[in-house]
């Protein structure tokens, strides 16, 4: 079984009862970790049914096989593929970076990382939003409007709370046909 110190290092805040969308692929490794939104939101894990919505208006980027684990608080998604490993999409730029091939490293040790939680989890700017907006719930996200890739800028007063299916459906649209 995978400790996930990570995760037990944050609060769940909204448990899902279903298996984590990695449970899927995984099977006995991740049975244990729950689907749900940890530290108010700032990194969700995806269960199967989220799983199901969120990258097929991505396909003309993400590998075929690509199963999307977890979510930051900012609508960027952590994809996990058998051929690819995990990947991080981060979708204002469209841009996939590889993370690791274990997805239990990624999510035991990487996002533990003091400068990961910072920059790529953006914990202080999630930490000023839940102060000043609320805490998400599973399935939302922080979304910038405008978005960065239409010029939005990051700051406080310019995000709102949406759902996160929805916000990387647009995205996946605008960016691909952007890039096409």
């Amino acid at each position: 079984m995978v400790a996930l110190k990570a995760l037990q290092a944050m609060r769940i805040d909204a448990a899902d009862i279903a298996q984590t969308a990695l449970a899927t692929l995984a099977g006995d490794r991740f049975l244990t970790v729950v689907a749900g939104s940890y530290g108010g939101g700032l990194l969700t894990l995806i269960d199967r049914k989220l799983a199901s919505e969120l990258l097929d208006e991505w396909q003309w980027l993400v590998p075929h096989d690509a199963l999307p684990i977890a979510a930051t608080a900012f609508g960027d998604v952590f994809i996990f593929s058998s051929a690819q490993g995990v990947q991080f999409l981060e979708c204002q730029s469209a841009h996939l970076e590889f993370v690791d091939a274990d997805p239990a490293w990624v999510l035991d040790e990487f996002i533990a990382q003091s400068s990961i939680v910072e920059k790529v989890l953006r914990q202080p700017m999630f930490e000023a939003l839940a102060k000043t907006k609320r805490r998400l719930r599973y399935g939302e996200a922080f979304i910038l409007k405008p978005w960065e890739m239409l010029g939005g800028q990051r700051l406080v007063s310019n995000y709102e709370i949406g759902e996160l299916a929805t916000y990387l459906s647009l995205v996946g649209q605008t960016a691909g046909q952007a890039l096409a």
